[in-house]
């Protein structure tokens, strides 16, 4: 138990922790409601069950934290009228009470990880909020309420069973973040183009099929994720979204790449892997800010996409799972790629082309099908060769000197029996895997 202020008396004290105590309710005596001047208090991850009713008493209350095994929200809470942070998350609250909109000035509110099934009016009656968690509950509804969070910042509603959003919620005209990950949307709503001030929207793990228009309108929106979802296509005026600098498109049912990407935005990472992308437009190379690329697990065959090659600024690019059985010359143009993974393609011979792509430090070759391996690239630091048709120690690898790690291993479980001398070369070799 820790207390911070003066050293003066119990009643003087500002901030108390008395977290991770194991306290039940029986070790909150009536006399705690004596700690007049309390502005802060930290009963995280202890056992209570209920509150003492003199806890109305610490009426300068200003954030509360109450992480622990409450069945419901005590009344005694809403008797503080200075409580701007209340904390009751990872309870098992299953309804929050009308006295609820006393709270005036509340601006945060964490209930996530409880049992609610239904929000009530009350709930929308504290105007002031401007960060509300409803995560890990049993929500299947926002109601229409929603409009009067007119203050609302952060919206975090993931992991629920929810399966519509209100047209309403575009009254949340302040909204930056909006959270609806996990849940079981099928659209969203077509106002969601007027929350103009949005930053971020995560829709990952639903059910969408399409996106609206509206999104288009999102000016100021910077993260845009919606992995696992079934979208068969992507709108096109994504291309308005001038701030838009991350995109997760994974695991969806994409067969052409969404051209709304490729002008106009600042792009700096793009996840379009597991989709049932077979070529790429010519103008992905307009994409002139992309750094990261992730284009794993799609159906792209015999040789690499030549319209890689005018990403200038990749730094990252991920072309696993294919079945990629060449790379073209192009690639000697990616000077700032330094991660580049074609595991699982059908490689049958080391890309010399490779050799003038100096900058790589991270080498993902393995679950391919090549032999010999003539390497050349000085300043790589992590090689992984498992899993080839090699069963030798590809004595070339010991000429390069800055090689942290090294992976050779074999799924057929082959092992190799011996190893060069010349292995000693390998100085900042810190992990060998054979």
């Amino acid at each position: 138990c820790k207390a911070s202020g003066r050293n003066l008396s119990v009643g003087e004290y500002k901030h108390l922790n008395s977290s991770n105590n194991k306290l039940k309710h029986k070790h909150l005596p009536s006399a705690f409601g004596d700690l007049a001047t309390l502005e802060i208090l930290n009963l995280n991850g202890n056992r209570l069950t209920a509150l003492p009713e003199t806890f109305g008493c610490l009426k300068n209350i200003t954030v509360l934290n109450l992480k622990n095994k409450l069945s419901y929200l005590p009344q005694v809470i809403c008797q503080l009228p200075e409580l701007f942070e209340l904390n009751l998350s990872g309870n098992k609250i299953v309804s929050l009470p009308k006295r609820l909109s006393q709270l005036k000035i509340l601006k945060v509110l964490s209930l996530n990880s409880n049992n609610l099934t239904t929000l009530p009016s009350e709930l929308f009656c504290l105007t002031n909020i401007e960060e509300l968690n409803l995560c890990r509950n049993q929500l299947t509804l926002i109601p229409d309420d929603v409009e009067k969070l007119k203050g609302l910042r952060v919206l975090q509603l993931c992991h629920n069973k929810i399966k519509t959003l209100p047209e309403k919620i575009s009254s949340c005209s302040k909204l930056l973040h909006l959270c609806i990950t996990g849940n079981l949307l099928t659209k969203l709503p077509r106002s969601i183009g007027a929350l103009e001030h949005l930053r971020e929207l995560l829709v990952n793990k639903n059910q969408l099929e399409t996106l609206p228009r509206g999104i288009g309108s999102l000016k100021n929106l910077s993260v845009l994720e919606c992995s696992r979802n079934h979208l068969v296509n992507f709108p096109l005026n994504i291309r308005n979204c001038s701030l838009l600098t991350s995109v997760d498109l994974s695991f969806n049912h994409l067969r052409t790449f969404p051209m709304g990407l490729c002008s106009g935005l600042s792009l700096c990472q793009l996840d379009i892997s597991k989709n049932i992308l077979s070529k790429l437009p010519p103008n992905i190379g307009e994409i002139h800010t992309l750094q990261c690329l992730n284009l794993s697990e799609n159906r792209f065959t015999g040789e690499c996409p030549k319209h890689l090659y005018r990403l200038h600024r990749l730094i990252h690019l991920d072309l696993s799972y294919n079945s990629i059985q060449t790379i073209p010359e192009g690639i000697s143009s990616l000077k700032r790629v330094q991660v580049l993974v074609l595991q699982g393609n059908r490689l049958t011979e080391f890309p010399l082309e490779l050799h003038h792509v100096r900058a790589v430090q991270v080498l993902d070759l393995s679950d391919n099908q090549i032999g010999r391996v003539p390497l050349e690239i000085r300043e790589l630091k992590d090689l992984n060769l498992s899993n080839n048709q090699s069963f030798l120690f590809p004595v070339k690898v010991c000429d390069l000197r800055s090689l942290e790690k090294l992976k050779i291993c074999h799924r057929r479980g082959i092992k190799l029996t011996t190893l060069p001398k010349t292995l000693s070369k390998l100085r900042c070799l810190r992990e060998l895997d054979f």
